[in-house]
């Protein structure tokens, strides 16, 4: 009779450690979901404020353009502010000391001419009629022939994220990936809408639906 009390008082120890540990099992998963919802909402905040920062920095640079493929870069801008207008005036856009200006950016083989319009309608206007006329260094007066290339100036990030819509561009057979304002948008068809893409995850979500 001890023997059998004994053993139920023993199994009602056991059940009640199991319930104690269920309930510590079911309190901890609490609070790692809790942890892990704080931290999706700090992700989410940080990629906010990250979006926010490259939205600020870009705004700053909606108004340059990046010249490469040029043979010969001075050191000095007025030398190459010549250049610029050589350029200009082969697309047929008016420019002035007043309304422009430049500076070279890297060295050696590799620099490039950072141009700085007086305002975006008229770096507009430049890239509108950069669109229409194959630009090569020979038409600035230099005596190699080879293409010249006119970017929008981009932030690091949006580098990378231009690059990466015009790769998802041909990999989903969308049609154009093209930059406005410093916007980069992604329009399927012809008649498509407008897409915005902000971040690598309106990629993600994109790449999701196809």
């Amino acid at each position: 009779m001890e023997k059998l009390e004994f053993l139920i008082a023993h199994v009602e120890d056991l059940r009640n450690k199991l319930e104690t540990q269920e309930k510590a099992n079911k309190a901890l998963k609490k609070e790692v979901k809790h942890i892990a919802d704080e931290q999706q909402k700090w992700k989410g905040a940080v990629a906010v404020l990250k979006s926010e920062r490259n939205r600020d920095e870009q705004s700053k640079l909606n108004k340059n353009v990046i010249i490469s493929g040029l043979p010969k870069i001075k050191e000095n801008n007025e030398e190459n502010l010549n250049t610029v207008f050589r350029i200009s005036e082969k697309l047929e856009v008016n420019l002035t000391k007043e309304v422009v200006t430049c500076k070279r950016i890297g060295k050696g083989a590799n620099s490039q001419l950072k141009v700085m319009f007086e305002n975006e309608e008229l770096k507009k206007k430049f890239m509108e009629a950069k669109k229409k006329t194959n630009l090569n260094s020979s038409q600035p007066g230099f005596v190699e022939k080879h293409p010249i290339y006119i970017n929008h100036e981009l932030t690091s990030e949006n580098q990378l994220l231009f690059k990466n819509t015009r790769d998802f561009k041909r990999q989903y057979n969308y049609k154009f990936a093209w930059i406005s304002q410093g916007r980069i948008l992604l329009k399927k068809t012809e008649t498509g809408r407008n897409i915005e893409i902000n971040t690598e995850e309106d990629l993600n979500k994109l790449i999701q639906k196809n």
